[in-house]
């Protein structure tokens, strides 16, 4: 399945785990869909790819996954996991507590542009598939 929208995206995750949508958060840059399955808290957004140079900026190995520093905040004061679908309708997901432990450990919070935002990276073999 394609998946090409936030919207397709939150529709797509609502239905296959049977959630309840609760809001929508916004920062500048990424909308995510708070959405409640059972007693988890997932904030679920849509990504069009991997952060390919996470590597080369963090001087690590692989690709990476960022997060930003708001919604790793906000997620982690709810014990809430962060989700994302991909296009090809793969989901992966972690914690936002193990985001924020990871990127102030590893030093992989990084300032984007000129903007005040931060962002807090992990690699991808910290992320877990749900959709298997």
């Amino acid at each position: 399945m394609f998946i090409g929208t936030f919207e397709q995206a939150i529709e797509y995750f609502i239905k296959k785990y049977n959630g309840m949508h609760l809001d929508n958060l916004y920062n500048k840059s990424k909308l995510y869909a708070k959405i409640k399955v059972n007693d988890d808290l997932y904030y679920v957004t849509f990504k069009r790819e991997f952060f390919y140079t996470f590597g080369r900026i963090f001087g690590k190995k692989g690709i990476g996954q960022s997060y930003s520093e708001d919604i790793v905040l906000k997620a982690s004061s709810d014990n809430a996991i962060i989700v994302f679908i991909m296009p090809d309708s793969k989901i992966y997901s972690i914690n936002a507590n193990e985001v924020k432990k990871y990127a102030i450990q590893n030093n992989t919070i990084r300032k984007i542009y000129n903007e005040p935002q931060k962002n807090y990276s992990v690699p991808v073999s910290l992320l877990k598939r749900m959709d298997l």
